[in-house]
Parts: C-alpha cells; structure tokens; sequence
C-alpha cells in the first residue's frame, strides 16, 4: 500500500509540543505504537483508538476510546463473501466532566429565561431580511437542575462577562459537573 504520509520507525513521539499543538513529527502512521499521548489536562485528554485487520476472509475493527465524559468501546467483525455474517457490539459508559458554554442572556440583554421554553429572537436571513429564531437561553439553576437530573454531580456555573462595550455583546455562562463512573 502506497501513502503520502511518513512511516514512523523510532520512538516514543511526543504527540504534543509543550504549548499542547501537534508535534509535527508525530504525523505519519506506525506499524507498532509509537506515539506518547503527553496531552494534560481536563479536555485535552480524549483519547480514541481505532484498529482496522483485514485477512481474505475477515474484517475485524475495534474502536477503544475515552473522551474525558463518555467511553465508547465497540467491535465490528464481517465474514467476507457471499453470505457472510456482520457482528457489531458497542459499549457506552459515561464518567468524567463535562465542560460547555452557552449564553448568559439574550443578545440586547434580556435576561434567561428559568424555564425550558423558546423566546422568538430576530435573525438576519442570507437574502439579508429578519425572520424570527427560537432560542433557548436558559437561567444556572435550569442547567444544573437537568444535569442533575441525568446524574451529573458538582455542578457549577459561572458567569463570564461580555468581552467589550458592543451594543451586542453577551456575557457567557460557563457550566461544569462531574459525572461518576458506574
């Protein structure tokens, strides 16, 4: 098999430079493992392997990865030729942080709303009229009450200010929680 990318011979490789960019050396593929996932901290971490054997009768693929909030591991296996069999397992189990940001209030400044309901929000078109848009801005305790609800721990939220004195600027609502393996 031909490819336009480098065959790594020689490790470990560091996947990251010190400021967490990809290290150009760790591009190209290996034929054993090489690379050193020096990634730090809460986001950085995912991790996500995927193998891929083919034989003249047999394709098997396995997917093992870690993406800091949810596993996911899976199996796929197809008997090649006429009549062959596909077998797929997957198996999900969530633990870990989660991390997301959404907005504070609404653009002009209305504030969130403490129920989950829509607000109608103008929207400029591509044509460059306004049509309405349903937008769902919602208050901390909305978020944490539905976190919780679905198991999350931990929850917190902050607000970070808008950047600047635009007429438009909205502040941005940081929420994290902690959900325990199991």
């Amino acid at each position: 098999m031909t490819t336009h990318e480098r065959e790594l011979t020689h490790g470990p490789v560091d996947l990251c430079r010190s400021d967490g960019t990809l290290a150009p050396e760790a591009v190209g593929w290996s034929r054993r493992p090489v690379h050193r996932a020096n990634l730090r901290g809460w986001g950085r971490t995912k991790r996500w392997e995927y193998w891929c054997v083919t034989t003249p009768t047999h394709l098997v693929a396995l997917t093992v990865s870690d993406l800091d909030f949810l596993r996911l591991d899976a199996v796929y296996v197809l008997e090649l030729g006429a009549g062959g069999r596909e077998i797929e397992r997957t198996a999900l189990r969530p633990g870990g942080r989660l991390v997301f940001s959404t907005l504070a209030h609404h653009v002009g400044g209305a504030p969130a709303r403490p129920e989950v309901t829509a607000t109608e929000i103008p929207a400029r078109t591509p044509d460059g009229g306004v049509a309405p848009m349903r937008r769902r801005v919602l208050t901390a305790s909305v978020w944490a009450n539905a976190l919780e609800w679905a198991g999350f721990a931990g929850v917190r939220a902050d607000v970070l200010p808008a950047a600047g004195d635009r007429e438009r600027a909205v502040g941005t609502l940081l929420v994290r929680a902690f959900r325990p393996a199991g």
